[in-house]
């Protein structure tokens, strides 16, 4: 593998750069700190929590009514919480209320819950240190994204606001893993590109125990493998070990299923509860849906986009980086439903690379783009820290 992409930049730079984004990242925050004061909190909330062996639901509900950060963790955020401190395990019929939800909690990777465990174990809140590190884990990730831009002749600062102000990125300051698989995705194309082959496996295999649409980052050394492999160039061997790792995390976590649930393919069947069935047949069926869904707005906005972009992802950006981003559009579809769509989507760095580029000789439109994104990231925060379901 060779520095096609990602060359070296003074320190000065990176500096000047990630101050840049980690002030912004420091607002995403007070803008939820702000709704969190001022904003209601979801009272009819029925769905399930994280508790303690014999706390009452009322006595958690209302720990997590008056607390900043534990409002930081709803739907999914519970139950990375609940395998953290629990283990995968299935629930007990009492504590499950309201709309049905999965009987038991292994649908979830265990990258978030792992750290979760491992910052509990600092003398200071874990969900304070997770908040933390999600902001300073976006935070390196669109820098890298910063310079990945400027070295495809994307206007980088262009890239980096887009993602910024992407209406969900707003998640990526919460309990879920919407930072982390930014960032391993990133760190995984700048290391294999640079030839990193150990570091770039290792976070690939870690993009693999994060969550289900980890695995997609081997998509961005497919083409070099078939290249490789194409030409017998012993570069094979190199592009097969990275390629391999992402699959190689999702196998730990099958293997921890096995022994703790007994089901190595249980986060699959869970997903079923969901309305979600992982088929390519799928995908009709979920655009099918756009006429009559009834979930999150942003859902169905952040379809056009994805959808909408994937032709401009060919023409403007390299091969790899394309399929990634095509990917990333696809699997979501291929669970047959639109719901958290527009979570998925923040995370597709190419598509904020080609919408950057598209709009370089537009300003005006860029402008517009980026404030209507920031307005809607306002509402997506408010239902966000009000445990209302936004996406």
């Amino acid at each position: 593998m060779t520095n096609q992409y990602c060359p070296r930049a003074p320190w000065r730079t990176v500096a000047h750069v990630a101050a840049v984004v980690l002030v912004v990242k420091a607002y995403s925050l007070l803008l939820l700190l702000l709704m969190f004061e001022r904003g209601s909190f979801c009272d009819d909330y029925a769905l399930f929590v994280h508790r303690e062996v014999g706390e009452p639901r009322s006595l958690r509900l209302a720990e997590i009514r008056r607390d900043f950060f534990e409002r930081l963790a709803p739907y999914d955020g519970q139950f990375y919480l609940d395998i953290a401190y629990r283990g995968y395990r299935r629930f007990q019929p009492r504590e499950l209320s309201g709309p049905p939800v999965p009987d038991g909690n292994y649908a979830f990777f265990p990258l978030l819950p792992a750290l979760t465990r491992v910052c509990s174990a600092l003398p200071w809140r874990e969900t304070l240190t997770l908040v933390v590190l999600n902001t300073l884990f976006s935070g390196a990730a669109i820098t890298w994204l910063w310079f990945l831009a400027r070295r495809l002749g994307v206007p980088a600062w262009s890239a980096a606001f887009v993602a910024l102000s992407f209406p969900t990125a707003v998640y990526q300051s919460a309990l879920y893993t919407e930072a982390l698989v930014l960032f391993l995705s990133l760190g995984y194309f700048w290391f294999a590109e640079r030839g990193a082959t150990g570091r770039a496996a290792a976070l690939g295999a870690l993009a693999g125990l994060c969550r289900p649409q980890g695995i997609l980052v081997a998509l961005l050394v497919l083409p070099r493998w078939c290249s490789a492999l194409a030409a017998r160039d012993r570069t094979v061997f190199v592009c097969t070990i990275v390629g391999a790792a992402p699959a190689f995390g999702v196998a730990v976590f099958a293997a921890i299923l096995a022994v703790t649930i007994g089901d190595p393919l249980g986060f699959v069947k869970i997903q079923s509860l969901w309305g979600r069935g992982f088929s390519p047949s799928s995908i009709g069926d979920a655009l099918a849906t756009l006429l009559h869904y009834e979930g999150p707005p942003v859902d169905p906005l952040a379809l056009v986009f994805g959808v909408g972009l994937l032709p401009f992802l060919w023409r403007t950006l390299p091969r790899s980086v394309a399929l990634y981003g095509t990917g990333a559009v696809l699997l979501p579809l291929a669970t047959g439903s639109l719901l958290s769509f527009g979570r998925f989507v923040s995370v597709s760095w190419p598509h904020f690379l080609c919408l950057a580029k598209l709009l370089e000789r537009w300003p005006i439109a860029r402008y517009a783009l980026l404030a209507t994104f920031i307005a809607l990231q306002v509402l997506v925060a408010k239902g966000l820290v009000g445990w209302y379901f936004v996406g």
